[in-house]
C-alpha cells in the first residue's frame, strides 16, 4: 500500500492574512513557495500576454503543427497525450 506524504500546513498567520482564499488553496500556494500577496496575485491572475513564452521554443513544435495540419486536412481524428505526444488516428 502507498503511503502519502503530506506537505506541512501553512502557518496560522498566512491563513489569517488571506481570509478570502480557501484553506486548501492557501496550503497549495504555501507549498509552492507562493507566500506574498504579489506572488499570489501573479499566480492566481496571470497576465498571459506578458508572461507567455513562445511555443516554438519547444523542440519539434513546427513538426507537430505540420502533423496536426495534415491530419485536419485529411479529416483524421487527433488524440493528444501528456508530455506532448500526438497520435493521428486512422
Amino acid at each position: 500500500m502507498k503511503r502519502w506524504i503530506l506537505q506541512p500546513q501553512p502557518p496560522a498567520e498566512f491563513v489569517t492574512e488571506h481570509p478570502e482564499l480557501p484553506p486548501t488553496v492557501l496550503r497549495l500556494l504555501w507549498n509552492r513557495d507562493i507566500k506574498t500577496q504579489e506572488q499570489i496575485d501573479e499566480f492566481l491572475n496571470p497576465d498571459y500576454i506578458a508572461d507567455i513564452h513562445d511555443p516554438f521554443l519547444f523542440k519539434d513544435m513546427a513538426r507537430a503543427l505540420e502533423i496536426i495540419n495534415k491530419a485536419i486536412e485529411n479529416q483524421k481524428n487527433i488524440s493528444s497525450f501528456p508530455i506532448v505526444k500526438l497520435m493521428v488516428m486512422a
